[in-house]
């Protein structure tokens, strides 16, 4: 028998083995972080697309490790919290909102969702009894908080879903909503702070050390980065691709830990969470409510967390809405997609430059000879035939004629160009342009 005295003893030690893995996990991780910086450094001296895509993969996997060392050292966390009983009284805090609440009638009717939990588990409960002669312990029952000392596990939870709804109401504009969970914010976070001389101080410390310094960074960098990156010529990666790696729960409060009112990040956000349903409720262009009702059952608890996106969403006529957004969003980025590529075979600095290429593309032989003879691939090929089918339109409103009549004028520029490019580019192109 290993341990023949008390059960504890093989507790004690899964947690230790628990704290190595999670150190060797880390240490993986600073050695990935500083092979990201080395790819950083050299992108000067290596192929341009090369050097792109390894550092976005080492990227990736740094996030990827840093997230699973988040989640360890947040449960290790809770769980030493819990074992040692770490709480502390939240009545300050109740009565705190329950005057907030009191003073401002709108608040009242429109309460964030963390003021009502607040409330509901902490705040004074209303004394409705009535009456000359009131049992002094059943009044004292009355108005007493309607719980115990809160664990450290609850107080910290509702800091990070108070400063998700706060940098929701920020995002929206509502000023005076996100000024109260501003103050409610400052209040839980202190809350949470004094619990740094508790018997789980050091925990806490490693935990803030490592999200301020390792998971803040990765994150934006790895997945979150791409929230807010743009090319040269436009948008280079799909949102839902983006938001597809942090779509849950624990990932939409990082979210909002990190980037706060951040109004590109949040657009982005948005964006990114209306493909993933349009992935689910459009089969064949057509919308398919069953696609949609299965997409918001399975993400019911992430969509919470982001309630005025799940409104739109759960509206049929608002859904609608945004799903024609959203196609429009897939024909720009795909136009944006083919310019980038185009800049590249051009090998332009600009996107002034792009367009100029174009310009002369459209009536000039040899220019549109030269710039097709670049694209060597048959995904090049059929890219920068549909950028340049995207630019005709343009190109035609410029010269004051329809898009069919310019093709027609210019047919000696685009003709044999279009067709070095593919046997039937230049027939579509003219069905497209007398559509």
């Amino acid at each position: 028998k290993l341990f023949p005295r008390t059960g504890a003893q093989p507790q004690r030690l899964a947690q230790t083995v628990q704290r190595h893995a999670v150190t060797e996990i880390e240490r993986r991780l600073d050695g990935l972080t500083a092979q990201v910086n080395k790819i950083g450094a050299s992108l000067d001296t290596l192929p341009q697309q090369q050097a792109g895509q390894r550092l976005l993969d080492a990227r990736k996997q740094q996030w990827r490790l840093a997230r699973v060392v988040k989640d360890q050292k947040l449960n290790q966390l809770y769980d030493a919290a819990d074992a040692a009983k770490v709480q502390a009284s939240m009545s300050d805090v109740g009565d705190f909102v329950s005057g907030l609440v009191r003073a401002d009638e709108n608040l009242f009717q429109n309460m964030p969702p963390v003021f009502a939990k607040v409330l509901k588990q902490y705040g004074p409960k209303e004394a409705s009894l009535t009456g000359r002669s009131i049992d002094p312990e059943l009044l004292a029952e009355a108005v007493k908080p309607s719980r115990g000392p809160a664990s450290f596990k609850e107080i910290h939870s509702l800091w990070r879903q108070t400063n998700r709804e706060w940098a929701e109401a920020t995002r929206l504009g509502d000023s005076q909503r996100a000024a109260y969970l501003s103050m409610l914010k400052d209040q839980l976070g202190a809350k949470v702070a004094s619990f740094s001389d508790s018997a789980v101080g050091d925990l806490l410390s490693d935990f803030n050390r490592f999200y301020r310094e390792k998971y803040a960074p990765a994150f934006k960098e790895g997945i979150g980065g791409r929230m807010v990156a743009r090319g040269r010529f436009g948008e280079t990666m799909k949102e839902e691709d983006i938001v597809s790696q942090f779509f849950t729960p624990s990932g939409i409060d990082d979210f909002h830990l990190v980037y706060g009112s951040n109004e590109q990040a949040a657009q982005t956000l948005k964006q990114g969470v209306v493909g993933l349903f349009a992935q689910k409720a459009v089969k064949n262009g057509v919308f398919d409510p069953a696609g949609a009702r299965s997409f918001i059952a399975q993400n019911a608890e992430t969509l919470d967390k982001l309630p005025d996106i799940k409104i739109q969403l759960t509206n049929k006529a608002t859904a609608g809405e945004v799903l024609l957004d959203h196609a429009k969003r897939l024909k720009d980025r795909e136009s944006a997609f083919g310019r980038g590529l185009m800049g590249e075979l051009i090998k332009a600095q600009r996107p002034d430059q792009v367009e100029a290429a174009l310009t002369r593309a459209m009536t000039d032989p040899r220019a549109s000879l030269a710039l097709v003879s670049l694209a060597k691939t048959p995904v090049q090929r059929d890219q920068l035939a549909r950028t340049i089918a995207d630019y005709v339109p343009k190109a035609a409103e410029k010269a004051g004629i329809e898009p069919l009549a310019f093709l027609m004028e210019n047919e000696r520029a685009l003709r044999p160009a279009l067709s070095r490019l593919g046997p039937k580019h230049w027939d579509n192109m003219k069905i497209i342009a007398e559509a």
